[in-house]
């Protein structure tokens, strides 16, 4: 997976340093990459999503109706596990 390098951190201006997880995610045909910054332990997603964006990404809609359900309890035990393994991993 490439990534443009002279993306910069949106909380301290750095470059990424690599590429922090190998999955992106894909919305409105624009692939979205996690970077982990060279100085600071941020990890971001590149390209950064406008406000229009980010209003259609988590509207009502496609976001909320979609992922939740009110009257059931979803168990995200598996996910959260899987993150920090590959979190410690790269570390």
């Amino acid at each position: 997976m490439n990534f443009d390098p002279n993306c910069l951190c949106p909380l301290c201006g750095s470059n990424p340093e690599k590429v922090f997880y190998p999955y992106s995610t894909k919305f409105n045909n624009i692939h979205f990459n996690y970077l982990k910054c060279s100085k600071c332990p941020s990890v971001f997603v590149h390209p950064i999503p406008d406000s229009a964006t980010l209003d259609l990404m988590y509207s009502k809609t496609a976001y909320h109706d979609k992922y939740s359900n009110d009257n059931e309890e979803i168990d995200f035990t598996l996910s959260i596990n899987l993150l920090k393994q590959y979190a410690q991993d790269n570390a």
